[in-house]
Parts: structure tokens; C-alpha cells; sequence
């Protein structure tokens, strides 16, 4: 945790109806992220079911190391959409499961290996 103000208390500044589905965040979140980042960088909203918006690279950050807190097994907001509740690994999988996984997929992530896919990436884009 940094020396600054800790999450609980940076949560204290809530932003109950932040809505990331709002057709002006859709057609251009920067401005609202970069109001966020400075105003309230971790934000609670009450809007489908509850869920966390965090604006800022260094909270980010503090969140992934706070997994009981703040954990990776909902990937879509609200949680009935998208995967629904599938287990997609290591994607919503919390430590200390997701380091197994991770190791298991860590060879295919190699430099080597992303560096040896580019073609083909570059062949699907164009």
C-alpha cells in the first residue's frame, strides 16, 4: 500500500452511479477517466448489482495485489452477460490459483514465441 491515502479511504469518495454502459462514456470515456484519475480514482458504483471503477495505473496496481478484496472472478459488469459465472482461467481466477495457471501458460507468452506469431497477427489484422 502506498504512503498516500489507502484504498478504503480513497473508496470513500464514491461515484454510486458511474455507469460504464452510459452511451457518453462509450463515445468518449477519456474525459470522465481523466476527471476520475484526479477527483476519485477508486470509485464504488451502485449500478448493476455493485461493482469497483478504478481510474488510476498505480491503483490498479494496489488492487490486483488485494484479491480478497477486491477479486478477478466476475469479468463482466453486470455479471449476467458475457461468460456469465464460466470459470475462464487465469483470467477470473484469484491467487493462489491463478499462479498455477499462469505458469502453465507462460511458455506460450514467450518473447520468442509472441515474436514468432507476428506474421500471422499482421497477415488477420490487414
Amino acid at each position: 500500500m502506498t504512503d498516500e491515502a489507502s484504498l478504503d479511504a480513497l473508496a470513500e469518495d464514491r461515484a454510486d452511479t458511474f455507469d460504464h454502459w452510459d452511451e457518453a462514456f462509450v463515445q468518449d470515456p477519456l474525459p470522465i477517466y481523466t476527471r476520475m484519475r484526479s477527483e476519485c480514482p477508486v470509485a464504488h458504483s451502485d449500478l448493476y448489482g455493485g461493482f469497483w471503477a478504478i481510474a488510476s495505473y498505480k491503483h490498479i496496481v494496489e488492487v490486483c495485489h488485494e484479491p480478497g478484496k477486491f477479486s478477478s472472478r466476475a469479468q463482466s459488469i453486470p455479471v449476467d452477460i458475457g461468460a456469465g459465472d464460466m470459470i475462464l482461467p487465469p483470467i477470473n481466477v484469484d491467487p493462489p490459483n491463478h499462479n498455477a495457471f499462469r505458469r502453465m501458460l507462460l511458455p506460450f507468452f514467450s518473447p520468442q514465441r509472441v515474436a514468432s506469431l507476428e506474421p500471422v497477427v499482421r497477415d488477420i489484422v490487414r
